[in-house]
């Protein structure tokens, strides 16, 4: 995981920067293609991501840190629209191959989802706890 962040912070485009946001708020990469700037209080740095987004049908508030805000300044600055992290087309989110592919993973279908998972045994081996 420090290899592939490391990439990513040299990366500049926004495939690369939502990578980067899934691997600091550890959400899975579909809630980072759906998120919207209503969703995101800069100032108190908290995402939430409402109940129909998420997969356990509940609201989730997400505490961002300042390297995840700093990314989100950057984008702010450069917003067409409500979504944070826009995809090539005009009106469209990121796709979640962008995130595979600014990852590394060469865009195989399904890799984006680990993510979440990736981060969650890396706490675990620095925790010297199960993952």
């Amino acid at each position: 995981m420090p290899k592939v962040y490391g990439r990513l912070a040299k990366a500049d485009g926004v495939a690369a920067k939502a990578a980067r946001f899934t691997i600091l708020t550890a959400v899975r990469a579909g809630e980072t293609t759906g998120a919207t700037w209503p969703a995101i209080d800069r100032k108190a740095g908290i995402w939430s991501i409402s109940a129909s987004r998420m997969k356990m049908d509940r609201d989730h508030p997400v505490p961002l840190s300042r390297e995840a805000l700093a990314i989100l300044s950057e984008l702010y600055e450069t917003r067409t629209d409500d979504r944070v992290f826009p995809g090539q087309r005009a009106g469209r989110p990121l796709s979640l191959r962008g995130i595979s592919k600014a990852e590394g993973r060469g865009g195989r279908e399904g890799h984006h989802a680990r993510l979440p998972v990736d981060l969650q045994g890396l706490v675990g081996r620095a925790h010297q706890l199960p993952a």
